[in-house]
């Protein structure tokens, strides 16, 4: 009942609410709903992931570390963004991150 229960969900979503039925239930197989707590990191810069991200509810921030250990702020993403911060798409099957991405609020 799971993926039911996804599809329900997303199509609730406006991003997600005026894609087909055919694509939704596609979408809806190969999704997840995760939650994450502030403070925890969804990739790390340079990170390969083979996964897309929607936030639901909470931010996002994405930052880079110099070479004095500082962190420079790069911009944030909050409630209702596709999460589409990498580098470069390789052979098909995963992504290679340009930055860490790490939650800011539960």
């Amino acid at each position: 009942m799971q993926i039911q229960y996804n599809c329900t969900f997303l199509e609730s979503i406006p991003f997600f609410s005026g894609l087909g039925e055919a694509i939704l239930e596609k979408l809806c197989a190969c999704s997840t709903i995760k939650e994450y707590r502030a403070g925890e990191i969804l990739y790390y810069e340079k990170d390969e992931d083979e996964n897309l991200y929607f936030i639901l509810d909470g931010g996002l921030k994405f930052f880079k570390v110099d070479r004095f250990d500082s962190e420079i702020f790069l911009y944030q993403l909050e409630s209702n963004s596709f999460v589409f911060d990498v580098a470069k798409f390789c052979d098909e099957s995963f992504f290679i991150c340009y930055a860490n991405a790490e939650f800011t609020m539960d």
